[in-house]
């Protein structure tokens, strides 16, 4: 059986509805990053689900497309390989936690890297 998806990418105001919402810079938020798969629906509609936080008008044409097909591929349910329940990397968590504490991450927003 082959799996068939359809998607409808529409522009849409801040005030209307939308799966995916997009921004850049939220609140000074200068990290790239997507929520995975339906978890866009719990977002509220005044927050986004997906934030570009580095581009900028010196923004390469490459890394843009990087980050956004990245992002967009979370945002399609993909997670990144070291999330894959086979791999072999053994994590050392407070030192992970501690590193991303200096980046303003707290424990709740770091539980998708485990």
């Amino acid at each position: 059986m082959v799996a068939t998806c359809k998607f409808k990418y529409e522009w849409v105001t801040s005030g209307q509805s939308a799966a995916i919402k997009i921004a850049f810079k939220w609140n000074g938020d200068v990290a790239s990053w997507s929520n995975i798969g339906n978890r866009c629906y719990k977002i509220a509609q005044n927050s986004p689900s997906m934030n570009f936080g580095w581009f900028d008008n010196n923004t390469s044409d490459e890394e843009f497309s990087r980050v956004v097909i990245h992002e967009f591929g979370h945002a399609l349910g993909f997670v990144h390989e070291h999330q894959n329940p086979t791999s072999p990397i053994q994590w050392n968590v407070a030192e992970v936690y501690n590193y991303y504490a200096l980046a303003g991450w707290d424990k709740e927003k770091l539980i998708i890297i485990f």
